[in-house]
Order: C-alpha cells, then sequence, then structure tokens
C-alpha cells in the first residue's frame, strides 16, 4: 500500500502547468481509484464512483488558472489499509486570485485501490 501511495503522491504533487496538472489529476483517479469509490468532503453528502470524482474534478480544474499541491504530512497503518494526512493545495482563480486550502484527509485502499477518501477542510484564504 505504501509504494502505491508513494506512486499516487508522486503524480499528484508533479510540476506542470493546468494540462498537464488536468492530466495528472485524472491518470490520478483512473489508475488509483476503485470504480465504487466513496469519497466525502467534509459534512456533504457522500460522491459514489471514480466517474463521478472524474466529472468533478474536471469542474474544479475548470475553475482554476494554476494548481499545486503538496502532503506535508502522512502515516500509514498497512493493517488496516488506512492513510492518514494534510495537504496544501496552492491555486489561482479567475476571480478572486491566488488562494491557499489546507486538507486533513483519510483514504482507505484495498488491492492497490484506494476505495474511500475523506477531505476534511475549511475556508481557503488569499495567498500572497
Amino acid at each position: 500500500m505504501k509504494d502505491t501511495f508513494l506512486a499516487y503522491q508522486s503524480l499528484l504533487e508533479r510540476a506542470g502547468d493546468l494540462p498537464q496538472k488536468r492530466e495528472d489529476h485524472c491518470r490520478i483517479i483512473d489508475q488509483f481509484y476503485d470504480d465504487q469509490i466513496i469519497q466525502m468532503e467534509n459534512n456533504a453528502a457522500p460522491i459514489v464512483g471514480k466517474a463521478q470524482l472524474l466529472v468533478l474534478e474536471n469542474k474544479n480544474l475548470d475553475s482554476v488558472t494554476s494548481v499545486t499541491t503538496k502532503i506535508e504530512d502522512v502515516v500509514f497503518d498497512e493493517d488496516s489499509g488506512t492513510v492518514w494526512g494534510r495537504m496544501t493545495i496552492h491555486f489561482s482563480t479567475r476571480s478572486s486570485g491566488r488562494k491557499k486550502l489546507e486538507e486533513a484527509f483519510q483514504q482507505h485502499w484495498l488491492n492497490g485501490k484506494m476505495v474511500y477518501q475523506r477531505f476534511y477542510y475549511g475556508e481557503a484564504v488569499d495567498d500572497f
């Protein structure tokens, strides 16, 4: 699980312009997410399925002009297939300028695929 997560992290953090980041993010979903993954963001209703997450990711990327992600901390529990971590996302929007979002996450992996992911975050703040 740890090696698979590190490959996921490498793609997520890879530098690139927006078209490259879109390609990387879509590849992450295709390569590492189970077809029936369940994702939750804060207390919102679950999003079910890789196809739905791909639509959501493309919508999010349509609203930005740049994005970088850095996983700051990560803890692995190999026995349960669980990963916990914290990431910082820097992005620029056409309407609001540069922003920073800090997220905590929990992931559950099974047979080399992410089957559950939950994000916890607050408001994005200005990033100067």
